[in-house]
């Protein structure tokens, strides 16, 4: 979108607040972020069964139980397959 953006192919887009900070930090002149989010999102994550990392399943587990019990996560509550 970064591209469409430099070339004048759209005028604004939305994206993922951190990865535009990214880009606002490599060219601080050239765009510009609203200063507040304009609403929230949910994402989801997903491991495939035939993933040559074993152990990334059970990271993620417990990477988002640890979030959750921090009180940072959502309240939806976490599933798991």
């Amino acid at each position: 979108m970064l591209i469409a953006l430099d070339h004048g192919q759209i005028d604004a887009f939305v994206h993922a607040q951190e990865s535009l900070k990214a880009a606002l930090e490599e060219k601080p002149d050239q765009y510009r972020m609203l200063k507040e989010p304009i609403g929230e999102t949910e994402c989801g994550m997903a491991v495939s069964p035939k993933t040559r990392y074993p152990q990334l399943a059970d990271q993620l587990n417990t990477f988002l139980a640890e979030l959750k019990a921090s009180g940072r996560g959502s309240s939806h509550p976490w599933r798991r397959r």
